[in-house]
């Protein structure tokens, strides 16, 4: 028996007893009160190192910060950014408020998802939706579920996402591609936390802790009356948002080194560490696809490894969208183009380079010195958005 669980066994008979003790006698030792407060200190401080032993085999390596892979050189630890976004993600997760993921394709908000489902001890399931790849004519029979007969083809009952998430977390994937007619019934469940399966009468409930993300500019969808407003307010009471993989690349080595742990395990053991020229092509690559295809890149190298080297040649900079676009720019000015289509060319450069980043310091507005609604007009204007 280890010595937490045996603490927690003598701790149970403690309580025991302890309905024995006459609080009110004036003749009880002192001494006995204060082992008393300290064996209940003892308890709370193993009870604070279970949750984090709970913390830690619950959570994927790569979102969690901590011992660093024998694989990496040097001393490499989690940028500020991702410290800081882990300590809200913690903060978040021990209440019940709706959680807004923000970020780019692949920078691993369905793990953080997971995290937050983990962290905030709910003894439910982790159900995750992925509205990008259902039906549209299936979407309130999966969320709500269905009763037999309630259609042509619905031979048995069944238990929708709402139902299965009940004392759990519900994670919508990409929620700004639900539909429309969804978002309002959506929106009165996350209100009422009750529903009625299709072709039901009885109200069912369902205590359901909501936590969606998205690629897109939501408010944007909102404004072009795609998403309802309300409904955005509703999800979005803690917005947590992922910086893409080129903006923190001191996470880079980390990252990859756990994947390489991983790989050994999974092909071969004798996979070589990283050494620092391989960082250094890692870290020059500008990861469009994020930490998935980080993962990928990695993947590729340790399987086609002969055990002794990686071959990251295929991450040649001059190989990178940008360098290309840029080599191509020299027989773009022999047509002696015009004022708008240069315009238009540089316009698209800049989408490319920014990965669509309107807002911000490192979005187009900025770069250009123009207002947010003329650059939108620009792109407009060469139908770029």
């Amino acid at each position: 028996m280890s010595r937490l669980e045996d603490t927690t066994k003598e701790g149970k008979m403690l309580i025991q007893n302890l309905s024995k003790i006459d609080f009110q006698d004036k003749n009880l030792d002192n001494n006995i009160l204060n082992l008393i407060i300290i064996y209940f200190f003892l308890l709370a401080i193993c009870d604070r190192e279970r949750e984090r032993e709970r913390e830690r085999e619950s959570c994927p390596a790569e979102c969690f910060p901590g011992a660093l892979p024998a694989s990496v050189p040097g001393t490499i630890h989690y940028g500020a950014s991702m410290h800081k976004l882990l300590e809200h993600v913690r903060q978040a997760a021990h209440t019940d408020l709706p959680v807004l993921l923000l970020g780019e394709s692949g920078v691993g908000k369905e793990l953080l998802a997971r995290r937050i489902h983990a962290l905030s001890g709910m003894k439910g399931a982790f159900v995750a939706v992925h509205p990008a790849s259902t039906p549209e004519t299936l979407f309130e029979s999966l969320f709500f579920g269905h009763e037999k007969g309630a259609f042509t083809g619905a031979t048995a009952q069944k238990t929708g996402f709402f139902e299965l998430a009940d004392n759990g977390t519900l994670f919508i994937d990409e929620v700004g591609d639900i539909p429309p007619f969804l978002q309002t019934k959506l929106l009165r469940v996350l209100q009422e936390k009750t529903f009625i399966r299709v072709g039901g009468t009885r109200e069912r409930g369902s205590n359901f802790r909501l936590v969606a993300a998205t690629n897109k500019d939501l408010w944007k969808e909102v404004q072009e009356k795609r998403f309802r407003e309300d409904l955005f307010f509703r999800i979005s009471v803690v917005p947590l948002t992922l910086p893409p993989l080129r903006e923190r690349q001191e996470d880079i080595p980390i990252l990859a080194a756990s994947f390489l742990d991983a790989f050994r395990q999974r092909y071969r053991p004798d996979l070589p560490a990283l050494s620092p020229e391989h960082i250094r092509l890692l870290k020059k690559h500008s990861w469009p696809g994020n930490i998935r295809e980080l993962k990928s890149v990695v993947e590729r190298a340790a399987v086609l490894s002969d055990g002794k080297h990686f071959d990251f040649g295929f991450l040649n900079p001059a190989l990178e969208p940008s360098e290309r676009q840029r080599a191509d720019l020299g027989h773009f000015f022999e047509e002696l183009p015009s004022m708008d289509e240069l315009e238009k060319e540089y316009m698209g450069y800049l989408l490319k380079m920014t990965h669509g980043k309107i807002c911000g310091t490192r979005g187009i507005e900025t770069i250009l010195k123009m207002s947010r609604p003329t650059v939108y007009a620009r792109l407009k204007k060469h139908g770029l958005r």
